[in-house]
């Protein structure tokens, strides 16, 4: 089941198999004895595109509506390979029906406390700046993200040309995050692709495929790569099974972003929040000062 036979289960006890009468496998890709992360990725890899060649529409009135796909992680700096699998069976829908193969993504805000801390939990070295690996693991997912735009672009209509090219590489990592996400925000909407920022804190990365949830787990000090993954099958038949739950945690998100406005960082809002920060630390100062002055004077009573 999902690319795991049991030839690979008795090769692999360590992968920590879980199987249930409601369509759930739980493995973990990164066992101690092989503590190898690039093997580890390329069998989450394995695992997610075996569940997309699996999956198949959400017939059950709470889902059947719901974008087709819908990506929930911290920045996606390592989505190439399966974006473009996404991208290859959107394709295949959207010959039959026009109106499906919708892709939703969901990434946590660099700015917010989230972002910064799981980027310390990824982080194999010492970090000083939070805020910069923040941005910098931000604009690593929003590049792919934005190829894959321009891939679907390519796929769907036929032409190489049909978008403009993607924003080159800066040095500043916030000025490039502002520019890839007007690119996606301007020419993803075109192709039923969109994007937000979230500032909740989620159960976990989260890959809708279809009637397939590919479901990893958020722990302190560690990368998701290294914690186990479930593939959880939607039960058309079960109004709230672990499918339903998740797709509700992942709707809750999208619906709090969109009334946040977390489409991207305009330049606008982030200048006004720098001003609104600095009148704060200037009220604060003031604050402290006339209670120094106070002490002051008693002082000299």
């Amino acid at each position: 089941m999902y690319g795991i036979n049991d030839k690979e289960l008795r090769e692999h006890p360590d992968w920590l198999p879980f199987r249930s009468a409601n369509g759930i496998i739980e493995i973990n890709f990164y066992p101690d004895r092989e503590p190898n992360e690039n093997t580890a990725r390329e069998r989450l890899n394995k695992f997610i595109s075996s569940g997309l060649d699996l999956s198949t529409p959400n017939k059950d009135e709470h889902n059947r509506d719901r974008a087709d796909f819908r990506l929930l992680d911290t920045s996606m700096s390592d989505s190439s390979f399966f974006l473009n699998k996404i991208i290859d069976e959107v394709k295949k829908i959207r010959k039959e029906d026009k109106k499906r193969g919708e892709i939703k993504i969901l990434l946590a805000d660099p700015e917010q406390d989230f972002a910064k801390t799981r980027a310390k939990s990824i982080s194999d070295e010492p970090v000083d700046n939070l805020s910069f690996l923040a941005r910098n693991n931000a604009r690593k997912g929003l590049r792919q993200i934005a190829e894959a735009v321009k891939y679907l672009a390519e796929e769907i209509s036929d032409r190489d040309d049909s978008l403009p090219l993607i924003p080159l590489e800066k040095q500043d990592p916030q000025a490039e995050i502002n520019e890839l996400l007007k690119y996606i925000d301007e020419n993803g909407t075109n192709y039923n692709l969109k994007l937000l920022f979230y500032s909740e804190v989620p159960s976990g990365p989260m890959y809708f495929l279809q009637n397939i949830l590919i479901q990893g787990r958020f722990c302190s000090g560690f990368s998701a790569i290294k914690l186990p993954w479930m593939a959880i099958v939607n039960n058309p038949l079960c109004n709230y099974d672990f499918y339903d739950i998740f797709s509700n945690e992942f709707e809750r998100i999208w619906k709090k972003s969109q009334e946040e406005d977390y489409r991207f960082p305009k330049e606008d809002n982030a200048m006004q929040k720098e001003i609104e920060n600095l009148r704060q630390e200037n009220e604060h100062l003031k604050q402290k000062n006339a209670n120094l002055n106070e002490r002051l004077e008693r002082f000299e009573n």
